[in-house]
Protein backbone atom coordinates (compact mmCIF):
# COMPACT_ATOMS: atom_id res chain seq x y z
CA UNK A 1 0.00 0.00 0.00
CA UNK A 2 1.11 3.14 -1.25
CA UNK A 3 1.98 5.48 2.10
CA UNK A 4 1.86 2.68 4.16
CA UNK A 5 5.33 1.48 6.39
CA UNK A 6 7.39 -0.59 5.12
CA UNK A 7 6.47 -4.33 6.53
CA UNK A 8 10.24 -4.86 8.18
CA UNK A 9 9.06 -1.63 10.30
CA UNK A 10 7.68 -2.55 14.12
CA UNK A 11 4.71 -0.35 14.01
CA UNK A 12 2.23 -2.81 15.84
CA UNK A 13 0.16 -1.44 18.41
CA UNK A 14 1.35 -3.58 21.37
CA UNK A 15 5.22 -3.92 20.58
CA UNK A 16 6.30 -7.38 21.69
CA UNK A 17 9.63 -8.42 20.71
CA UNK A 18 8.89 -12.04 21.84
CA UNK A 19 5.91 -12.86 19.69
CA UNK A 20 6.85 -14.64 16.59
CA UNK A 21 5.41 -13.15 13.56
CA UNK A 22 3.90 -16.17 12.32
CA UNK A 23 2.03 -16.35 15.33
CA UNK A 24 -1.22 -14.50 14.50
CA UNK A 25 -1.68 -16.86 11.33
CA UNK A 26 -1.32 -19.87 13.47
CA UNK A 27 -3.65 -19.24 16.12
CA UNK A 28 -6.04 -18.34 13.09
CA UNK A 29 -5.39 -22.00 11.73
CA UNK A 30 -6.02 -23.42 14.79
CA UNK A 31 -9.64 -21.39 15.06
CA UNK A 32 -9.65 -22.94 11.21
CA UNK A 33 -9.15 -26.62 12.59
CA UNK A 34 -11.64 -26.44 15.37
CA UNK A 35 -14.35 -24.94 13.66
CA UNK A 36 -13.74 -27.94 11.41
CA UNK A 37 -13.88 -30.27 13.96
CA UNK A 38 -16.98 -28.40 15.31
CA UNK A 39 -18.83 -28.61 11.96
CA UNK A 40 -18.23 -32.73 11.75
CA UNK A 41 -19.77 -33.24 15.45
CA UNK A 42 -22.20 -30.56 15.23
CA UNK A 43 -23.89 -32.65 12.38
CA UNK A 44 -25.24 -35.27 15.35
CA UNK A 45 -28.59 -35.86 16.96
CA UNK A 46 -26.84 -36.77 20.03
CA UNK A 47 -25.34 -32.55 19.93
CA UNK A 48 -28.99 -31.54 20.13
CA UNK A 49 -30.11 -31.79 23.90
CA UNK A 50 -26.37 -30.05 24.66
CA UNK A 51 -27.09 -26.79 22.11
CA UNK A 52 -28.24 -24.26 24.52
CA UNK A 53 -24.53 -24.61 25.72
CA UNK A 54 -23.00 -25.04 22.53
CA UNK A 55 -24.39 -21.69 21.26
CA UNK A 56 -23.54 -19.66 24.43
CA UNK A 57 -19.66 -21.22 23.61
CA UNK A 58 -20.30 -19.71 19.59
CA UNK A 59 -21.67 -16.68 21.14
CA UNK A 60 -18.51 -15.92 22.86
CA UNK A 61 -16.45 -17.27 20.13
CA UNK A 62 -17.85 -14.27 17.85
CA UNK A 63 -17.67 -12.04 20.11
CA UNK A 64 -13.91 -12.68 20.52
CA UNK A 65 -13.31 -12.96 16.19
CA UNK A 66 -16.06 -9.20 16.50
CA UNK A 67 -13.03 -7.73 18.66
CA UNK A 68 -10.15 -9.48 16.71
CA UNK A 69 -11.50 -8.06 13.83
CA UNK A 70 -11.53 -4.72 15.27
CA UNK A 71 -8.44 -4.88 16.49
CA UNK A 72 -6.39 -5.92 13.36
CA UNK A 73 -8.60 -3.23 12.08
CA UNK A 74 -6.96 -0.44 14.36
CA UNK A 75 -3.45 -2.02 14.06
CA UNK A 76 -3.23 -1.39 9.84
CA UNK A 77 -4.16 1.64 10.30
CA UNK A 78 -1.29 2.13 13.02
CA UNK A 79 0.62 0.35 10.72
CA UNK A 80 0.02 2.50 7.77
CA UNK A 81 1.35 5.80 10.36
CA UNK A 82 -1.55 7.66 10.96
CA UNK A 83 -0.48 10.01 13.23
CA UNK A 84 -3.32 12.45 13.06
CA UNK A 85 -6.89 10.59 13.69
CA UNK A 86 -7.91 11.35 10.67
CA UNK A 87 -8.57 8.19 8.46
CA UNK A 88 -8.61 10.21 5.69
CA UNK A 89 -5.50 10.92 4.68
CA UNK A 90 -4.68 6.79 4.00
CA UNK A 91 -4.57 5.79 0.77
CA UNK A 92 -7.63 4.15 -0.68
CA UNK A 93 -6.27 1.08 0.02
CA UNK A 94 -5.95 1.16 3.52
CA UNK A 95 -9.44 2.53 3.70
CA UNK A 96 -10.98 0.28 1.60
CA UNK A 97 -8.86 -2.26 3.98
CA UNK A 98 -10.27 -1.02 7.25
CA UNK A 99 -13.96 -1.02 5.98
CA UNK A 100 -13.74 -4.66 5.70
CA UNK A 101 -12.11 -5.11 8.65
CA UNK A 102 -14.90 -3.58 10.61
CA UNK A 103 -17.52 -5.05 8.28
CA UNK A 104 -16.12 -8.63 9.16
CA UNK A 105 -16.15 -7.15 12.49
CA UNK A 106 -20.27 -6.04 12.55
CA UNK A 107 -21.23 -9.35 10.73
CA UNK A 108 -19.56 -11.03 13.31
CA UNK A 109 -21.29 -9.08 16.10
CA UNK A 110 -24.82 -9.82 14.46
CA UNK A 111 -23.86 -13.96 14.50
CA UNK A 112 -23.22 -13.40 18.26
CA UNK A 113 -26.29 -11.33 18.32
CA UNK A 114 -28.01 -14.56 16.46
CA UNK A 115 -27.14 -16.76 18.92
CA UNK A 116 -27.92 -15.35 21.79
CA UNK A 117 -31.69 -14.53 20.40
CA UNK A 118 -31.41 -18.52 19.46
CA UNK A 119 -30.31 -20.13 22.61
CA UNK A 120 -34.14 -19.81 24.18
CA UNK A 121 -35.76 -21.67 21.27
CA UNK A 122 -33.59 -23.94 21.69
CA UNK A 123 -34.18 -24.25 25.48
CA UNK A 124 -38.02 -24.16 24.28
CA UNK A 125 -37.75 -27.43 21.91
CA UNK A 126 -35.81 -29.20 24.86
CA UNK A 127 -38.41 -28.71 27.51
CA UNK A 128 -40.95 -30.48 25.68
CA UNK A 129 -38.51 -33.00 24.28
CA UNK A 130 -38.45 -36.58 25.15
CA UNK A 131 -35.74 -36.89 27.76
CA UNK A 132 -32.70 -39.42 25.78
CA UNK A 133 -31.09 -41.96 28.12
CA UNK A 134 -27.71 -41.80 29.40
CA UNK A 135 -25.46 -42.77 26.55
CA UNK A 136 -23.33 -45.63 26.95
CA UNK A 137 -21.84 -48.65 25.55
CA UNK A 138 -24.38 -51.51 24.79
CA UNK A 139 -22.91 -54.98 25.32
CA UNK A 140 -24.73 -58.26 24.65
CA UNK A 141 -23.44 -61.43 26.07
CA UNK A 142 -23.80 -64.81 25.28
CA UNK A 143 -25.07 -67.04 28.33
CA UNK A 144 -24.62 -70.67 28.52
CA UNK A 145 -27.90 -71.87 27.61
CA UNK A 146 -28.37 -69.79 24.59
CA UNK A 147 -31.25 -67.66 25.66
CA UNK A 148 -31.63 -64.30 24.30
CA UNK A 149 -28.59 -62.49 24.99
CA UNK A 150 -28.73 -59.79 28.15
CA UNK A 151 -28.27 -56.38 27.33
CA UNK A 152 -25.92 -54.38 30.12
CA UNK A 153 -25.59 -50.75 29.42
CA UNK A 154 -22.59 -49.00 30.51
CA UNK A 155 -23.54 -46.04 31.42
CA UNK A 156 -21.29 -42.43 31.97
CA UNK A 157 -21.55 -43.21 36.14
CA UNK A 158 -19.66 -45.65 36.98
CA UNK A 159 -18.96 -47.22 33.60
CA UNK A 160 -15.61 -48.98 34.23
CA UNK A 161 -17.32 -50.56 36.54
CA UNK A 162 -19.86 -52.03 34.36
CA UNK A 163 -17.77 -52.98 31.91
CA UNK A 164 -15.32 -55.04 34.26
CA UNK A 165 -18.69 -56.39 35.21
CA UNK A 166 -19.56 -57.33 31.97
CA UNK A 167 -16.47 -58.56 30.56
CA UNK A 168 -16.08 -60.76 33.98
CA UNK A 169 -19.44 -62.10 32.93
CA UNK A 170 -18.50 -62.71 29.62
CA UNK A 171 -15.14 -64.56 30.24
CA UNK A 172 -17.31 -67.00 32.41
CA UNK A 173 -19.53 -67.66 30.47
CA UNK A 174 -17.28 -68.33 27.50
CA UNK A 175 -15.25 -70.59 30.11
CA UNK A 176 -18.44 -72.81 30.79
CA UNK A 177 -18.67 -74.14 27.05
Amino acid sequence: MEGCAAASEDRSMFPDPFIPLGQVPATAARLDRAAAELRERAGSPHAVPRLPVTLSHLEDAFDELAATMRLLAEAAAEWCDTDDADERTLPPEARALLWHLRSVADTLTDARDGCLTTRPWAHELLEHAVPEPESGVIVNLPTVHDPPARRIVCGVDGSEQARHAALVRWRGSRRAR
